[in-house]
């Protein structure tokens, strides 16, 4: 491949809009990358990568060889090629005895080339920042083998910039502990509360409140797609708080990009494992294992973070996760429209897993949501008596109080047609109520469930005692 092939508009520094959102911050860490040899921008779709390295590089034209990445580009000559080409926009002298023996051989001949690359560099008096966007398309790993002989080997004079939906198959362990290496993620691109005012009302022209800001800036966590997406139906309503009470992952410009931009290119078993996933608030890999069957669900958790798939961890262990609430009433949506008779297994698995940890809390509101009422009946009965058969009424700390409380809270904010009686003979409740171990609030509760009368109970329902 001569340079006379090569598309111009790959090694072409996208055009940024007049009205961009300035965002000082990270264009302050970008300026950084002077003294690195790697930064890094990864970050799901949609979070202003792209976007944010144009307008940097926009303020160092002479010195920034771009080039945008695609699936093609995973042939090592031709990417090598688009480097060269990119490079000689800085500077015109560079690469020629490289490109020659790219073009000397069969095989190629990479690793003189790249030196001979590198010594070029290293020759020139200026700094240059190599910008690589999209890299996450880049599959071949004797590229990534390629690119890490060439960050080992750097020059001081220059800066590469990667920007991936995914975390690249570089040692960043190594080069963190070095201190080679920035990292702007996901949380450092989420638009804060300010950034979101600015973006609505002066890049989308839209007049909000500042209460109206703050529920779209929530609903989205700062993802500036979402916001965009957001923007672009409101000015479509006239009732903006009827928008916002109806915003919600199923809207269908939400629901199309994330189809196409982060469903579509996942392999069929990742897609499965997500879907599945989305009815928990909370997962583990436990759990995720029984709802998706993947065995190795830890690793999945893990390969699913590390690939941007707005999975947020919540503790430093990585053992605990949550999606992102948009993105997760998404998958519900697709979950819905394409396997909606398993919404209500996978809610009876989750519900059965938390009634085995004695998670109450949790077990007793997942199979009231999608499950008969047998079977919340079932729940409620066998989570309470296992409590009672265990003695727990009898210690009456204030954290077991507020315990309490939250459950009675959790079963008074569902609807009446429920078998109140099978709460009502529950032995726990019973045996504390004599013994005076619920708190006051939790009486209350007591005494509420207890003035329903029987004969409000749904035709059909079993009234048995627990």
């Amino acid at each position: 491949m001569r340079e006379s092939d090569l598309l111009v508009t790959k090694f072409t520094v996208p055009p940024i809009r007049s009205e961009l959102l300035a965002r000082e911050r990270l264009l302050d860490v970008l300026n950084q990358s002077c003294s690195h040899p790697l930064t890094l921008l990864s970050a799901s779709a949609g979070f202003g990568k792209t976007t944010l390295l144009s307008a940097w590089a926009t303020q160092r034209s002479s010195q920034v060889a771009w080039i945008s990445l695609d699936p093609q580009d995973n042939d090592p000559t031709r990417f090598w090629m688009y480097v060269i080409a990119a490079l000689r926009k800085v500077d015109l002298s560079v690469g020629a005895p490289a490109e020659a023996m790219l073009h000397a051989s069969q095989p190629p001949l990479f690793l003189g080339a790249l030196t001979s690359l590198v010594n070029e560099l290293a020759d020139l008096s200026h700094d240059i920042f190599l910008i690589l966007d999209d890299y996450h398309l880049i599959r071949e790993q004797a590229l990534h083998d390629s690119l890490l002989f060439v960050l080992e080997h750097l020059p001081r004079n220059l800066h590469v910039l990667l920007s991936s939906r995914a975390d690249p198959a570089l040692p960043l362990a190594r080069l963190r502990a070095r201190r080679q290496v920035i990292e702007i993620r996901e949380a450092d691109l989420r638009l804060r509360n300010e950034e979101a005012a600015s973006f609505l009302r002066q890049v989308m022209g839209l007049t909000l409140t500042e209460e109206e800001i703050g529920h779209l800036e929530t609903r989205t966590e700062g993802w500036i797609t979402g916001l965009q997406l957001a923007a672009l139906s409101l000015r479509r309503y006239t009732d903006v708080s009827a928008f916002l009470q109806t915003f919600t992952g199923s809207h269908r410009f939400i629901l199309d990009y994330v189809q196409s931009e982060i469903l579509e290119p996942l392999p069929e078993k990742q897609q499965r494992f997500l879907l599945y996933a989305s009815v928990l608030t909370r997962l583990n890999a436990e759990i995720c294992q029984i709802l998706t069957g993947e065995p190795a669900s830890q690793r999945m958790l893990e390969d699913l973070e590390r690939a941007n798939l707005f999975l947020l961890p919540l503790d430093e262990e990585r053992r605990w996760y949550r999606f992102h609430a948009l993105f997760r009433e998404v998958l519900l949506a697709r979950l819905q429209a394409t396997q909606p008779e398993q919404i209500t297994l996978l809610h009876r698995e989750a519900a059965l897993w938390y009634q085995r940890q004695g998670w109450l809390h949790e077990a007793i509101p997942m199979p009231w949501r999608r499950a008969s009422i047998p079977l919340w009946q079932r729940c409620w009965r066998n989570v309470l008596n296992a409590f009672h058969c265990k003695g727990s009424y009898k210690h009456c700390s204030p954290g077991s109080s507020r315990y309490q409380w939250r459950c009675c809270m959790r079963i008074l904010a569902w609807p009446r047609p429920i078998c109140w009686s099978s709460i009502y003979f529950s032995p726990f409740l019973n045996r504390s109520k004599r013994n005076g171990c619920i708190s006051v609030s939790s009486r209350k509760a007591w005494r509420y469930c207890s003035s329903v009368r029987l004969s409000q109970k749904p035709k059909g329902t079993s009234c048995a005692s627990g």
